[in-house]
């Protein structure tokens, strides 16, 4: 029986909103400042210029006079743009995607019943059920989100990030273009481009015991870039993102660990070379402690339940899997609470 579980923190992107001061909602879309009235939002009448590029009104400044919104975030399925009908959106820190697109991006298939208002996905060895509105559940084990799936436009709308985790996918966000980037763990082969050179002075800074922050040079023509990571300087590199801007953040790392990076500029045409090494090692873990009390409990001839106490500051937890206690473990799948239930498995089998 395994003694402690790997427990990784996770992140949220954080949005700011700016608005204008001192403002009250009158009739007809407007919002009155003493002075004059600002149409829908956009358009600000009888207002006068100011210093360091603000708009006086009496009883508040505006800043440039029009404050532009964001744009929907942009998602990236193993270097392929995605288009929706249905534009992804951010609420309380959590990307929602329409589940269908990115599902059907992989060639997997979704489900939808409509007398329990239940979305399945699998990919023959996970599935993933949501409740619309409520539920979550990995392999049968209920998972609680803090942004729960809707529908908006007739459309599923899901965490991209619970999603992608719970699949065994790598996501990535990129907070300057807003974009997401998921990769399925396969190997991409793409064709070599002679007109694109290596990224220079690729930097790797540990953040924290589990991300560490790549930066580099931008590459003349290029459209995007793949990163690419291994645990020796001279071992076999897997990709594991894509990245629009000159700059990646690897999650879910284990502390105290040297990974190694190499990044290739990529077009229409293929990848440029690939940049020199660049290695960082993960800081201590020291502020949260290993899951205590886990067991494992057979439920059938392919199915082990697993339980453990809750761990302060953990925001989910990552399962690995071995047939041997000494053995190599294998990272299995994703819980955001105190349990998982692992099926699929061989009878009469110790895991």
């Amino acid at each position: 029986m395994l003694k402690s579980l790997p427990v990784v923190l996770g992140l949220s992107a954080t949005l700011c909103f700016a608005g204008l001061a001192q403002a009250a909602p009158v009739s007809g879309n407007q919002w009155q400042n003493g002075f004059g009235t600002m149409q829908n939002g956009f358009q600000y009448q009888q207002s006068q210029p100011g210093s360091d590029g603000q708009w006086q009104n009496g009883q508040g400044s505006m800043q440039n006079n029009v404050q532009s919104k964001k744009s929907a975030p942009r998602v990236l399925v193993n270097g392929q743009n995605v288009n929706f009908d249905v534009e992804p959106t951010i609420e309380n820190n959590r990307t929602l995607v329409p589940m269908r697109a990115i599902l059907e991006a992989l060639d997997l298939k979704v489900n939808w019943d409509e007398d329990t208002q239940t979305v399945t996905a699998s990919n023959g060895d996970i599935e993933v059920e949501l409740v619309i509105g409520g539920r979550a559940y990995v392999n049968g084990a209920r998972v609680n989100l803090d942004v729960p799936a809707k529908i908006i436009n007739g459309r599923t709308m899901v965490p991209v990030r619970f999603m992608s985790e719970a699949m065994g996918w790598n996501v990535g966000w990129d907070e300057d273009t807003q974009t997401v980037t998921i990769i399925d763990g396969e190997e991409v082969t793409i064709d070599d481009a002679d007109d694109l050179s290596a990224p220079e002075a690729l930097d790797a800074t540990a953040v924290s015991s589990s991300q560490i922050k790549l930066t580099w040079d931008a590459v003349s023509d290029a459209d995007y870039y793949y990163v690419y990571r291994s645990t020796t300087y001279s071992g076999s590199y897997s990709k594991i993102g894509t990245a629009t801007a000159k700059s990646y953040k690897d999650t879910g790392l284990s502390s105290e660990t040297t990974y190694y990076y190499v990044v290739k500029a990529v077009n229409s045409s293929g990848a440029g070379d690939a940049s020199d090494v660049a290695d960082a090692t993960t800081e201590s873990a020291d502020d949260l402690s290993a899951p205590e009390d886990l067991e494992a409990t057979t439920l059938s001839s392919s199915q082990i339940k697993l339980t453990w106490d809750e761990v302060s500051d953990a925001d989910y937890y990552y399962v690995y899997r071995s047939t041997s206690s000494s053995g190599s473990y294998s990272k299995i799948g994703t819980a955001t609470t105190e349990s998982y239930k692992d099926t699929g498995l061989s009878s009469e089998t110790k895991y």
